[in-house]
C-alpha cells in the first residue's frame, strides 16, 4: 500500500534564492510550508532533510513562511 505524500514541508535554504523572482530568501533560513512539488522543483537550493533543518533550528536560523 502506497503512502500519501505530505502536502507541505519545511526546507533549509542552501543558497539565496526566490520562489517568485521578487522576494529574496537568504541562505541559512528555514522556509516552512513549502508544497512538495515546489520543493522538488527547487531542490538545487533547498534541503528538506530533517537533520539539516534540525541543525539550522538549533543554531537560531531565521524561520520564514512559504508564500506564493
Amino acid at each position: 500500500m502506497a503512502t500519501k505524500k505530505e502536502a507541505a514541508q519545511s526546507a533549509f535554504v542552501l543558497c539565496a534564492g526566490s520562489f517568485d523572482g521578487l522576494r529574496g530568501i537568504p541562505a541559512g533560513a528555514i522556509v516552512e510550508g513549502v508544497p512538495v512539488e515546489v520543493l522538488e522543483a527547487n531542490s538545487f537550493w533547498l534541503d528538506s532533510a530533517k537533520p539539516a533543518i534540525d541543525h539550522a533550528m538549533s543554531e537560531g536560523a531565521q524561520v520564514l513562511k512559504y508564500t506564493e
